[in-house]
């Protein structure tokens, strides 16, 4: 208590700065947001005064916000008021007050959010913004940052703590988030506290306006559930040139969390304008929906297992890719056995759920780039090594060492111009595995004869993690006269335009000339994949993909339906995934994968095949015209920042 009165006689008796040695403020201007029952208003300071302000299209509600005489004299000083109703039907504000002598945070309660009176003061370092959250049993807590580093204190009516404690939330010089954070918006989710924060920077002729995020634990927020990882996309980001928007000066003032969005408010100091921005907050997006568009999954998955009688395919087949010629559905997949290969096995089904497979698999390594025929040099020399890069093999034996485990895995099909071209990726044993085509006469296809042509890799060869190309689909039409393929860098779909498929050393190799993005505010904001050959509609082309969020790390599956004519340019995209990983099959040997491959259309049904938990294959439909008008109707806004309103409107 002595201590908290020490801190308001220094308020009481800081000297008043004459006004030609100071910053004249803004006769009116936003200073801060509050949240009062599920209704947003914004603070207005006019002159000496500060006013609360409605936030709605049809009316302006406008009061007078009183405070106790010690705090009446800093108006002009004060900034970033942040205010919410608390449980117990208080409401409660902080803001950050300038002194001759550095910054304060002040926590102050009303009952009628007119009358405001200083409850708790604590010095603060740098002058943030700080954000009140209710969590963990009603316990209230500030969120600020210092030092560029996220931090809180909470509050305790028994015991004034001014102490500030750390959180693993600090810069990362190696992430996207490498500048100072500071917090933006605070929200209490059943998973935990979510802190969204903001690590814009500028250079000289522009600013990156750029949003992290991370859930923090209830009761304990010192210990940090989740963080997109280093290497992921940023939760939003916002490109500003200074020559374009020399009249413009943006920085975040707040964010609330309604539904399944969060809405944040930015403040532009030069023209006294509010601009909006709508994110979507991922953790109830992170699941199917069953009134959106969504897959069901086949009651007797999974319609494929490993084969014990079958030496090639005795521990796993998976990663199934697919093609509809006439009544039947052609499936080739991925098969690991006791060979110590990965080859491609094949199945054709007349109902799409019931397949007749071959008793062996139609294609196997055969290029030095797939382990074959490797100098015994350089065998001798990997089993030397114990940390060969092992791909995506699951089944290594506890003695492993270097080479033995290579093939060919996870193709794509796609049928174009009498020829079946296969893409998969090529693994030869010691290092990452990357992209190789070929191809088939449509007809030696039908009449299983394998006559593959010889394969082609795509591109050089990768040694930095995240550099693999992986999920590489060729379009099943091409595009002013180009050929279009989808590939995969981490973590963005990557999309080329060729002249021919002919790759390889003095050719050519896979480049970017268009991408479709993670979503960093999506179930999706880990990696994106193409899964399978586009699917002609009325509206362009259907995509089904699959997509991984850095809170679970769980492969699921999305949709996007494509421009007709310019495949890059994405229509409408699934919002939530249309099937996640939650049968035990998909838990099995690996938890939490279901990844398609493949996906077709019979009789007016779309048909998904996946590879579920990297064993078995599994299959789920949707009635095809049902499934793309759900699409359509309740898909993904791409958030857009927005001007909501300007000072003479809050001002009336």
């Amino acid at each position: 208590m002595k201590r908290f009165l020490s801190q308001l006689i220094e308020i009481l008796v800081q000297p008043l700065v004459p006004a030609w040695q100071k910053e004249a403020p803004l006769s009116q201007e936003v200073i801060g947001t509050a949240h009062f029952d599920n209704q947003h208003y914004f603070f207005v300071r006019d002159g000496d005064k500060v006013f609360l302000v409605s936030d709605t299209d049809t009316y302006v509600y406008r009061q007078n916000v009183c405070f106790s005489r010690i705090m009446t004299r800093h108006i002009p000083n004060m900034c970033d008021l942040d205010a919410v109703t608390l449980p117990n039907g208080e409401h409660a504000m902080v803001c950050t007050v300038k002194l001759k002598r550095g910054y304060k945070t002040v926590y102050l309660t009303s009952q009628d959010t007119r009358h405001f009176k200083a409850w708790s003061m604590v010095r603060n370092p740098n002058g943030h913004a700080t954000k009140i959250i209710v969590h963990a049993a009603n316990q209230i807590a500030l969120v600020t940052s210092i030092n560029g580093e996220i931090c809180y204190r909470d509050l305790d009516v028994h015991n004034r703590n001014v102490e500030y404690h750390t959180t693993p939330l600090v810069p990362r010089h190696d992430s996207f988030d490498h500048s100072p954070l500071r917090v933006v918006g605070v929200f209490d989710l059943p998973d935990g506290v979510f802190v969204l924060y903001d690590t814009s920077y500028e250079m000289r002729g522009f600013v990156t306006h750029r949003f992290g995020a991370a859930l923090l634990a209830h009761g304990n927020l010192g210990h940090c559930h989740w963080r997109a990882y280093f290497d992921e996309v940023p939760f939003w980001d916002y490109f500003v040139s200074k020559k374009e928007n020399e009249h413009l000066s943006l920085s975040a003032i707040s964010a609330y969390h309604r539904g399944d969005t969060i809405h944040v408010y930015f403040y532009d100091c030069l023209n006294r304008d509010v601009y909006t921005l709508d994110l979507h907050e991922p953790y109830s997006r992170r699941d199917p929906h069953p009134d959106k568009a969504i897959l069901r999954k086949y009651v007797h998955n999974p319609i494929l297992k490993p084969n014990e009688d079958h030496a090639w395919e005795c521990y796993a087949t998976f990663n199934p890719t697919a093609l509809q010629i006439g009544n039947t559905t052609h499936l080739l997949y991925r098969a690991e056995g006791s060979a110590g290969l990965s080859v491609i096995g094949y199945g054709s089904s007349y109902n799409g759920v019931t397949f007749d497979r071959l008793p062996d698999p139609i294609y196997v390594p055969t290029m030095d780039f797939e382990g074959v025929n490797l100098s015994p040099d350089m065998i001798r020399l990997l089993r030397k090594r114990s940390t060969s890069f092992k791909s995506g093999y699951n089944h290594y034996p506890t003695d492993y060492h270097g080479y033995r485990w290579h093939g060919v895995e996870d193709p794509r099909m796609t049928e174009m111009e009498g020829r079946i071209y296969m893409i998969y990726s090529a693994y030869n044993g010691y290092q990452m595995a990357r992209p190789a085509i070929t191809s088939i006469d449509t007809n030696d296809f039908l009449n299983h004869r394998w006559n593959w042509a010889v394969p082609q890799v795509m591109t050089e060869q990768a040694y930095a993690w995240g550099q693999g190309n992986k999920n590489v689909v060729l379009h099943p039409e091409k595009v002013n006269g180009k050929y279009v393929i989808f590939h995969r860098i981490w973590p963005h779909i990557r999309i080329d335009y060729v002249d021919n498929l002919e790759f390889g050393p003095g050719k050519k190799y896979l480049k970017e000339l268009a991408r479709i993005e993670a979503r960093g505010d999506s179930w999706d904001s880990n990696r994106v994949g193409v899964s399978s050959a586009p699917i002609l509609i009325d509206e362009g082309w259907l995509m089904i993909y699959q997509g991984s969020g850095s809170q679970d790390r769980r492969y699921k599956v999305g949709a996007m339906i494509l421009d007709r004519y310019d495949p890059s340019k994405v229509l409408y995209r699934s919002g939530q995934p249309i099937l996640a990983p939650t049968e035990w099959y998909e838990n099995d040997n690996k938890s939490g994968v279901a990844y398609p491959c493949g996906a077709v259309v019979r009789d007016g049904t779309l048909y998904v095949y996946y590879g579920a938990s990297d064993k078995y294959v599994s299959v789920a439909t949707a009635p095809l015209r049902e499934f793309i008008d759900k699409l359509k109707h309740d898909a993904y806004q791409k958030p857009e920042l927005t001007k909501r309103i300007g000072i003479d409107d809050l001002c009336i």
